[in-house]
């Protein structure tokens, strides 16, 4: 499959200041965007409601979010399922989060069908055992199948840019954790354009996928042995779909790629959740007749569990690393004076403002001038400079 061609590698690779497109969010004539914050809420996972992420949307649409805990204690990682689909009032433009999906592999047969059997005798199932693939592998034999069947793979490509992004991060955070050197992770990211019959005709769609994948290569258990078989956990990143009329998408692509580069999720829910993961594989080591009690207190404990790892992982932020992550992906960092919550854009625009409200006005306009197009009180946001 060829590159795909360059007005369709814009949305992801092209990191430049935006011109108006033709949407009910950007109206041309005024040469701005107007956008709301949109919190995506855990509601039962830590006993309390709980931030697990956010992004822009355009004012007018509508979206249906869900955090949803699996109780998947075969395969710990795929526990909680956060998704999200969001559209224009005409319906004709679309944007929609999918949940992670973590899967396993191992080079050696016998250790394959060792995962595919471990929880088999307690009831319950383990994690899918799938080749380790790439992000293009996994979007047509995995993603395709199963969130898109019936459509049309059109074009598709890499991203080497956020991928690059990704690989600096974990390598920082490998370090901070002293990860062993037989553990090895890597990232991959693919871009698609694929086609969608529909019933008064066609859609388009982009779907970018990212894949992380670790790979664990043991050292022998001991002189003149051979090593161990290298087994792998890969996991698909919140894969991300951006929707409109055949023929449309093309000029929607300066909306898409601001609602997608301000997706985040919340660190101290990213904290809740791995320590969750932690405590129902230590259940799967003690037996599954304990798995009430072990997620009883993970839900007790959780509140002080996550804002220490979140403010860990802030203390330990390098600010010059931050600039180079934030480089590679195309985003600038915003500080909203009245509300002091940070928000992340797409690189380019010369200047953003906020309501208080959650509404913000984005502009590449150097003469723009919020409160003459839209009613209220309008303060510029600062530039978060790492």
């Amino acid at each position: 499959m060829a590159r795909p061609k360059l007005a369709f590698t814009t949305l992801i690779l092209v990191f430049a200041v935006l011109s108006p497109v033709a949407s009910e969010a950007i109206r041309a004539e005024d040469d701005y965007l107007r956008m709301r914050q949109v919190r995506i809420i855990d509601e039962h996972g830590f006993g309390r409601p709980i931030e697990a992420a956010s992004l822009l949307l355009p004012v007018s649409w509508q979206a249906e979010s869900s955090v949803r805990w699996t109780g998947d204690v075969g395969c710990p990682e795929n526990a909680v399922h956060l998704a999200l689909k969001a559209q224009s009032p005409d319906g004709r433009l679309g944007f929609e989060v999918f949940p992670n999906h973590v899967w396993k592999w191992a080079d050696d047969p016998a250790a394959q069908q060792a995962a595919q059997q471990a929880m088999a005798p307690f009831g319950v199932r383990g994690c899918d055992v799938l080749p380790p693939y790439d992000a293009a592998g996994y979007l047509q034999d995995v993603f395709l199948p199963r969130w898109r069947p019936g459509s049309t793979l059109i074009d598709l490509g890499s991203v080497a840019e956020l991928a690059q992004a990704l690989q600096l991060e974990q390598k920082a955070l490998a370090v901070s954790t002293g990860q062993p050197p037989w553990i090895e992770t890597d990232f991959d990211v693919a871009l698609a354009l694929i086609e969608t019959p529909r019933a008064d005709g066609v859609d388009e769609e982009w779907l970018l996928v990212t894949v992380m994948r670790t790979m664990i290569s043991p050292p022998a258990m001991g002189y003149g042995l051979p090593p161990l078989p290298r087994s792998y956990s890969m996991i698909a990143l919140s894969p991300f779909a951006a929707r409109a009329p055949k023929g449309e998408l093309e000029k929607h692509d300066g909306l898409f790629e601001v609602i997608h580069r301000s997706f985040r999720t919340d660190p101290r829910w990213d904290a809740g959740v791995a320590q969750v993961q932690q405590n129902i594989a230590a259940m799967q080591r003690r037996g599954i007749a304990e798995r009430s009690r072990i997620i009883a207190e993970s839900n007790r404990e959780i509140g002080a569990i996550i804002e220490q790892a979140y403010q860990a992982r802030q203390a330990g932020q390098d600010r010059s690393f931050e600039r180079q992550i934030r480089a590679l992906r195309g985003v600038e960092s915003w500080i909203d004076p009245l509300t002091r919550a940070s928000v992340q854009l797409t690189s380019g625009y010369r200047g953003a403002w906020s309501n208080g409200l959650g509404d913000y006005i984005l502009s590449d306009n150097p003469d723009f001038q919020p409160e003459q197009v839209v009613p209220g009180t309008w303060t510029p946001l600062k530039p978060d400079e790492p």
